[in-house]
């Protein structure tokens, strides 16, 4: 009565052996199929952290530039000669009209009483050669009445209309020179009131190139003197980065800096330009950065070194 009882048990434990194998081998692959997705997941989330990290921007950079007036204008002069007084110097504040500097007036004062003196001469030729022309006139008139009693032949009149003529043109001519030589007296007082400097507006000197003894030849161009800040509310801050990575500051973001002559202040620009140069072999590039800062109080002057910190950077395309 046993047996068959025994060989009940014995396929029992056999059925459950063969289920409980076929759980493990399902629940094998499960756990591999787990571990190749997660593993999958892994790659492809460093791989989107390398491609993002590559192009991200990393740290800030740190360079100087100098403090620029944004608006400028320079004082030059087209006059040649030796500087004899200065009376501005940088940092000055100017009024428009207000004497800066003056050249020595006197070969300008000295070709103006020449032109004057040329003007006089021409003065006289010309009523010279206006009372010839009257009495031609005149002489004429006369004639041309002896002719039509026949007192006077065709011959002898055509004779004294031809003088008339020279005597009219000797006119012209004493009058156009009487006129180029009033043009040069103008020209001639023009530069002497040059000689004397002056700003044409209000504002601040920054740089002064003009000094006393100093001999200028402006016969080609202009020659600078002087250059007046016309607003020190607004300032530029020009700086060069240069960069093997692909990005470059941002436009309108904000730049901290600081200036050595003003310790303990802080202050704070704004990104406005950025350009930048072609890229060599290697990728890198080097970016003019124009930054804007607000100077209500005029701490910051031109020409003050200082030294910043941009942060905001964005990415760039990679040349192809």
């Amino acid at each position: 009565m046993r047996e068959p009882q025994t060989r009940k048990s014995e396929a029992a434990s056999t059925f459950d052996r063969a289920i409980s194998s076929a759980s493990g081998a399902r629940g094998v692959r499960r756990t591999a199929f787990a571990t190749l997705a997660a593993l999958a997941i892994l790659l492809g989330g460093g791989w989107l952290y390398f491609r993002w990290e590559r192009n991200a921007p990393r740290g800030g950079v740190t360079t100087t530039g100098v403090i620029e007036a944004a608006s400028a204008m320079p004082i030059s002069t087209r006059l040649s000669g030796t500087i004899r007084a200065v009376s501005c110097d940088v940092g000055t504040k100017v009024t428009a009209g207000q004497i800066c500097a003056e050249i020595d007036p006197q070969p300008y004062r000295a070709a103006v009483e020449q032109a004057k003196a040329d003007i006089a001469l021409a003065d006289a030729r010309l009523e010279t050669a206006r009372a010839a022309l009257a009495r031609m006139e005149k002489r004429l008139e006369r004639q041309r009445a002896e002719a039509d009693h026949g007192a006077l032949s065709k011959k002898g009149l055509a004779q004294s209309e031809v003088a008339l003529s020279r005597a009219q043109a000797r006119a012209d001519r004493e009058e156009a020179s009487l006129a180029l030589r009033r043009a040069r007296l103008s020209e001639a007082k023009e530069r002497l009131a040059q000689a004397a400097v002056a700003v044409p507006v209000d504002g601040t000197v920054i740089a002064r190139e003009a000094k006393v003894g100093l001999a200028i030849e402006a016969r080609d161009a202009p020659v600078r003197l002087f250059t007046i800040a016309t607003d020190l509310s607004v300032v530029e801050i020009v700086v060069t980065i240069h960069s093997s990575e692909l990005r470059q500051p941002r436009i309108g973001s904000q730049v901290a800096f600081s200036v050595a002559s003003l310790p303990g202040r802080a202050f704070s620009g704004i990104v406005e330009q950025v350009s930048r140069s072609t890229p060599d072999a290697d990728h890198a590039s080097t970016y003019r950065v124009v930054i804007e800062a607000f100077n209500p109080d005029l701490l910051l002057r031109p020409g003050m070194v200082a030294t910043l910190m941009i942060h905001d950077f964005v990415a760039v395309m990679k040349p192809r």
